[in-house]
């Protein structure tokens, strides 16, 4: 097994993993903190702060299509990634390539409410497609020819 498959392998099923724990971090960790400033007839008072959480920035039904979303591409992306390491087909290659690209538009444009919890996951999809286009034009390539001796030379005599 070359090294670029089983980079392939192995980025492939941390897309999925780093998008799950993504989605469970953006569940029980707060994505942005308020500073609340405190005024008693125009006296400051003091500071405090407020962690704001994902279904409170967006409401219940927002979240959870945003998470399902980078969800269900995180895993299609992992298991694009393992049928082209598999089959390595070319439409393997190319549906891996249009999901990982799905995958980062969606999260640059759910960042400023996710609070960039999945970057991480992005860059991963990323690294995962340019790691099957190097290892998908590496095996494509025909073997090198390696010379014989000529017969009857006494090459396996």
């Amino acid at each position: 097994m070359s090294y670029f498959k089983r980079a392939e392998i192995v980025s492939g099923i941390g897309v999925g993993a780093v998008g799950l724990l993504g989605i469970v971090a953006a569940l029980f960790l707060p994505v942005q903190t308020q500073t609340v400033t405190i005024y008693q007839n125009g006296q400051f008072i003091g500071h405090r702060q407020d962690n704001v959480w994902l279904i409170g920035e967006v409401g219940t039904p927002r979240a959870a299509s945003i998470l399902a979303t980078l969800g269900v591409l995180a895993i299609i992306i992992t298991i694009a990634s393992l049928l082209h390491t598999s089959h390595h087909l070319t439409i393997d290659l190319v549906a891996l390539w249009g999901m990982a690209l799905l995958l980062v538009g969606t999260i640059y444009i759910t960042s400023t409410w996710t609070s960039y919890l999945f970057l991480p996951t992005a860059l991963l999809a990323a690294i995962t497609s340019v790691l099957a286009t190097i290892y998908h034009l590496q095996s494509s390539r025909p073997p090198r020819k390696t010379e014989e001796p000529p017969p009857g030379t006494g090459g396996d005599a």
